[in-house]
């Protein structure tokens, strides 16, 4: 837990301007066969959450490459010519005890339907760990 509140503090510090939304997955039994999520502002329940803004991005071209960037790449380069601003999903994260049951992946969905009908965003980047393998893959 600590560890997602520093990365936290550190991306929203990077958001910049008026859309920024933080969302929390509660989680909803109302029978042993029916489960769903909600989102909610309660603590009760809460199984995940997931943290977007927007923040500079490479620019998307056509030709949609992958990059991944490492320590060694200078952030703080004054050269944002092919920088935008883009909704950034800085950080996401499930309870371990709620791990595997797609709870990400809807927060995930979410996120997309937020930037995409809220905001009128047609791409999301993802800043994920360069360690992060399962999010990598």
């Amino acid at each position: 837990e600590e560890f997602t509140y520093k990365r936290y503090v550190s991306t929203v510090r990077r958001m910049r301007g008026k859309k920024y939304c933080l969302l929390v997955a509660k989680k909803n039994v109302v029978d042993d066969d029916d489960v769903s999520l909600s989102f909610g502002r309660s603590d009760d329940g809460v199984v995940g959450m997931v943290e977007m803004g927007m923040s500079l991005c490479p620019t998307v071209s056509t030709n949609i490459t992958t990059s991944i960037a490492t320590d060694d790449d200078d952030h703080g380069s004054s050269n944002n010519s092919n920088m935008t601003p883009t909704p950034l999903i800085g950080v996401i994260c499930v309870s371990p005890t709620h791990q595997n049951e797609g709870i990400g992946m809807k927060l995930l969905h979410k996120c997309e339907e937020v930037a995409r009908e809220l905001w009128k965003e047609e791409f999301i980047c993802v800043d994920v760990e360069p360690d992060n393998t399962p999010a990598l893959s």
